[in-house]
């Protein structure tokens, strides 16, 4: 079994700190203070905001080419006419991601296998609240919840949608509760949770569900269910999250 490159040890600069940091933000691995920092900044720094996008798209390249790969995609990037292609912008700091990445062993992985948790970081986001903004209800514990939901604070989330699901069985907040789990990195609790609503028909979520129980899947490590899972979303014309889908699945052909 081969692998492509031993991680080394070296002092790393200020940028490749703030990268790694936009990194850890992205994955969901910084506290609730942490959190809101970078959030208040993406709001007010649109550069830094502008980072942040760019560093998600950086890493969903990442998770598609082994390190040569992504090395040779980046050399075109850099040949490219900056007034007729966004790209431009990107290889500077691409090219940062690709030394850290050595650094920190990101490609320690055997070859020609895709890590799951590498795609379930590059395309999970929380889903939008599209309940409490509506004001359907008047319950304080599920407005607390979806307070805590809105602010990124995941586990007190999931805490007061069980507190109210305890008093009022809802499907929808079972599943908003499912993603405050998966986003807390409890995903062995939130799985068996988009399990059962991803095969409810008469749900009115179930695109998300299943969309969510394909990503709670790779998260767990869980490989051949996920492709099976996202395949089915990637054939289902008119899926909400057919696209997203076919491009992890592109991902995993390549593996």
């Amino acid at each position: 079994m081969e692998y492509s490159r031993r991680p080394q040890l070296r002092i790393m600069n200020r940028s490749e700190e703030e990268l790694l940091l936009i990194e850890a933000y992205l994955q969901h691995r910084l506290d609730t203070y942490k959190t809101l920092q970078i959030e208040k900044r993406i709001k007010e720094d649109s550069k830094f905001a502008q980072k942040v996008k760019d560093y998600r798209n950086i890493m969903e390249g990442m998770a598609s080419f082994d390190e040569e790969e992504f090395k040779s995609e980046l050399e075109g990037w850099e040949d490219e006419d900056p007034y007729s292609k966004p790209k431009f912008t990107w290889w500077p700091m691409a090219a940062v991601i690709v030394a850290l990445a050595v650094v920190v062993g990101y490609w320690l992985v055997p070859s020609g296998q895709t890590d799951t948790n590498d795609l379930f970081a590059a395309h999970f986001q929380p889903y939008d609240d599209i309940i409490h903004s509506r004001d359907i209800d008047d319950s304080a514990i599920l407005n607390q919840a979806f307070s805590f939901y809105n602010k990124g604070q995941f586990d007190s989330a999931a805490q007061n949608f069980a507190y109210y699901l305890e008093v009022i069985p809802d499907r929808s907040i079972e599943f908003y509760r499912g993603v405050s789990l998966l986003a807390a990195n409890a995903g062995t609790e939130s799985l068996p949770i988009f399990e059962r609503l991803s095969n409810d028909n008469g749900f009115l979520l179930q695109d998300p569900a299943q969309w969510y129980y394909g990503l709670n899947l790779l998260k767990e490590g869980e490989s051949e269910q996920a492709e099976i899972v996202i395949s089915k979303i990637a054939k289902h014309e008119g899926h909400d999250f057919q696209a997203q889908a076919q491009k992890i699945l592109e991902m995993f052909s390549q593996s």
